[in-house]
């Protein structure tokens, strides 16, 4: 009788734990499904979001290729650079730089707007260029590599 006991109580534990083990792994399901779905969710904002990005700097290069010609439009919307290229266009076609310094002269403000990227396996950030404008006009630049 006492081996009974015993025994029945065990199997009682042994089944308390599967039945919690169970439950957790239900419950993981759940969140997981649940989590996925809002994955999905915000992929598909994001790459609707990037859609419009596009069409609306399209539109920004049509306006710019109207007031500064072709050419320039078709630089900016490459990224690339010019001497005497207007500040507003830089931030067009490279973004606003990581860190930017000014000074101040007798006649003119020169301007240093350098760019950064952050490296994947180091987390540190690393120049890649650096761009010279002076009175809000690009006057030189250096890429880093």
């Amino acid at each position: 009788m006492n081996i009974l006991v015993t025994d029945t109580i065990l199997y009682g534990i042994i089944g308390a734990c599967f039945a919690y083990l169970l439950l957790m792994y239900i419950m993981q399901k759940a969140k997981a499904a649940g989590l996925e779905k809002r994955v999905k969710k915000a992929r598909a904002a994001y790459e609707e979001a990037k859609q419009l990005q596009g069409k609306e700097k399209d539109k920004l290069i049509d306006h710019i290729s109207m007031v500064y010609g072709v050419e320039q439009a078709h630089y900016v919307s490459m990224g690339k650079l010019w001497a005497g290229m207007p500040m507003n266009l830089l931030l067009v076609a490279r973004g606003k730089a990581s860190n930017i310094k000014q000074s101040v002269g007798v006649d003119s403000v020169t301007q240093t707007w350098i760019y950064t990227e952050t490296d994947k396996n180091t987390g540190s950030n690393r120049k890649i260029l650096e761009v010279v404008l002076v009175d809000n006009e690009v006057n030189n630049w250096n890429t880093i590599s």
